[in-house]
Formats: C-alpha cells, sequence, structure tokens
C-alpha cells in the first residue's frame, strides 16, 4: 500500500506519539514536586522549574514545551495542567511504574519471562489511584456491612494508605501490611510512620503465604487490593487456592474484601465507553506481559464458592467518577462462620 502522506494524515498518526512524550514528561514534573509548587503552591512555571532545573536552556525548554501544550498560560497553571495533578496517580502508575514495560513491551513477543516494572511505583501510584474509587468503594461495602474489626491484614499493601485508612474509621484496631516487594515495604514503611495511626500498624517485608503460616497472630479483617490476580499469574488457580485456604484455616471468623477487577476487554460493544478506551485499554495490555492474570467477575464468585466461601456484601465502582462496573469489591467470610 502506497498511500501519499498527508499533512492531516501525519498530524493524527502523531497524536499517540505526542501523548507518549506529554505522558513522560508530566510524570517527571510529578515527581520532581514542579507541578505541586505550580498548581498547589501557585507558584509561577518559571520559578518552579528554576527551583528543580539548573540549566537554564532546559527551564526554557520545559517552559515552552507547557505552554505551547496548552498546560500554563501567563506562566501560570490551566485547567489541563490541574486536571493532570488530580489524576497524578495514574501517572504513577502507569508511567513510573509501568512505562518501562510498555516501552520494552517487544521483548515479551519472543520470551515468556515477565517485561521489568518498577514495582514500587506500581505500588504508590496504586494506592494513590485507590484514594478515587477503591477507598470510596471499601468504605461502602464496610459501612453496608456495619461490622466492627480489631485486627486486620492487608495483603499486598503497597504504599499503606489501606491501613492508614483502616486504622482511622476502626480505633481499636490493630493492623499488619505484607508486602514481599522490599522498595515496596519500605515506601510503605516510611508512609504508615507519618500516621496518626503509626503505634497500631506494622509492615511486614514477605510473602503473604509465608507470613500466614509462620506467624502466631490471628485476623479478623483482611484486605487484598488489585493483587489476587498476581496470585492468578504467578502461581495458577491452584496458587489462589492455596493462599485462601491458609488465610481461613488460620484465621477462623476472617472477613476477607477482595477488591479486583471484572475482565471485559473481549466485550467490544463495552470497552467503546471513553473511560474503558482511555485507561483499562492500556491497563488490560500489561497484565499478560508482567505475569498478571485478570478474570472475569463470574470466574472468581465460582472460585470462591467451591472453596466454601460466600460474598456477604458487594458493590462496584465509584459514582461520578468510575462508572464502568470493572472494579469489583466483595467480603467474603467462610460458610462455616456462624452467622451474626
Amino acid at each position: 500500500m502506497n498511500t501519499m502522506l498527508t499533512r492531516n494524515r501525519l498530524i493524527e498518526a502523531l497524536e499517540p506519539f505526542s501523548g507518549y512524550v506529554q505522558s513522560a514528561v508530566l510524570y517527571n514534573l510529578i515527581e520532581h514536586g514542579i507541578l505541586e509548587q505550580i498548581v498547589v503552591n501557585g507558584i509561577s512555571a518559571r520559578k518552579a522549574l528554576e527551583s528543580v532545573i539548573t540549566t537554564p536552556e532546559r527551564v526554557e525548554a520545559i517552559e515552552l514545551f507547557l505552554r505551547t501544550a496548552g498546560y500554563t498560560d501567563n506562566d501560570r497553571a490551566t485547567d489541563k495542567l490541574v486536571r493532570i495533578w488530580e489524576a497524578r496517580g495514574w501517572y504513577q502508575m502507569m508511567i513510573g511504574g509501568y512505562g518501562r514495560t510498555f516501552l520494552e513491551i517487544g521483548q515479551g513477543f519472543t520470551s515468556p519471562a515477565a517485561v521489568p516494572r518498577d514495582g514500587r511505583m506500581v505500588g504508590v501510584g496504586s494506592c494513590a489511584i485507590s484514594v478515587h474509587d477503591a477507598i470510596p468503594l471499601m468504605y461502602r461495602v464496610l459501612d453496608q456491612r456495619g461490622k466492627s474489626y480489631r485486627s486486620g491484614i492487608d495483603l499486598g499493601c503497597g504504599s499503606g494508605i489501606f491501613l492508614t485508612t483502616l486504622a482511622d474509621k476502626y480505633p481499636q484496631m490493630r493492623l499488619t501490611g505484607i508486602e514481599p516487594s522490599p522498595e515496596g515495604a519500605a515506601a510503605a514503611t516510611e508512609f504508615v510512620a507519618g500516621s496518626a495511626h503509626a503505634d497500631r500498624i506494622d509492615i511486614v517485608n514477605a510473602d503473604a503465604i509465608g507470613h500466614l503460616e509462620q506467624t502466631e497472630s490471628h485476623y479478623d479483617f483482611g484486605i487484598i487490593s488489585f493483587v489476587i490476580h498476581e496470585i492468578l499469574g504467578q502461581d495458577g488457580e491452584a496458587g489462589v487456592r492455596k493462599f485462601l485456604r491458609t488465610l481461613f484455616d488460620n484465621n477462623p471468623g476472617l472477613e476477607l474484601l477482595v477488591i479486583d477487577i471484572d475482565y471485559c476487554w473481549d466485550d467490544a460493544e463495552k470497552m467503546k465507553d471513553p473511560h474503558r478506551t482511555n485507561y483499562y485499554n492500556h491497563y488490560f495490555l500489561l497484565h499478560p506481559f508482567t505475569d498478571q492474570r485478570l478474570a472475569p467477575k463470574q470466574y472468581w464468585t465460582d472460585l470462591y464458592a467451591s472453596e466454601g466461601l460466600e460474598v456477604v456484601v458487594a458493590d462496584v465502582d465509584t459514582p461520578g467518577l468510575d462508572e464502568t462496573g470493572i472494579v469489583t469489591a466483595m467480603l467474603l467470610r467462610s460458610k462455616e462462620t456462624k452467622h451474626d
């Protein structure tokens, strides 16, 4: 096919390239604290850039880049830049955590090995996103349940934000965060240390099953947020079943809140939703290349039932933000538990 490349065809063809460069630059401005200065503190773009960037030519380059792209006007943040700041968690996870994955995705074409990712930034970004969707969803489920808990565990705690949120909701609750990544555990320890509830929260750098098999602690509440599909991808269904059996066998009466994804990528009609197209299309893509396996909600419901678990409360998404029905929350308990 020998189609003449016209101006309009070129402009359209460069849209993905433009998005790639803008995302990379914006992520770095977020991580170096520059966006916070401009958006939150109201500092001029030039002064914010000069406080971090040491070369005048590079200050001017970023300044002109932001102005040309419509992120600043008269050296101040536009609403377009404010929206980026509000959605910074998505940039931290998808660019900071998975940017290398997307750039090197070709490694996964010919090798079954996982394409690299930054586990720490995946955790930091995921927890920042959770402030807007998973945490409000968790609150709704727990409020519907209307029960108090005294000892909780977060299995794959990321930055630790679920731990501090739960500690705030349940003043008598002691909490343990399990994080297998050393970098992630260090980030969680640092985050929790700055919390008013630090004296009630412990961070353990370990894999979940190893901790559950060795600890003498027992929990009446657990949460696993966007992690169970990692177990499925890396250890298969047998690994998920072993995890659930170990957790519930060692903690009689436990209630487990599972927050995860209802896989629907193969439904072309559903994927026309702009939220699904602009975010979930990319989110779904990275999973098979990083040894993660998403599954439909019905798959998880059937698996839990076959392990003798029942759903006490279920809910989906956050009205007004994510209304796709993709993020799901299920509060589970053993069918053998005495009903209250």
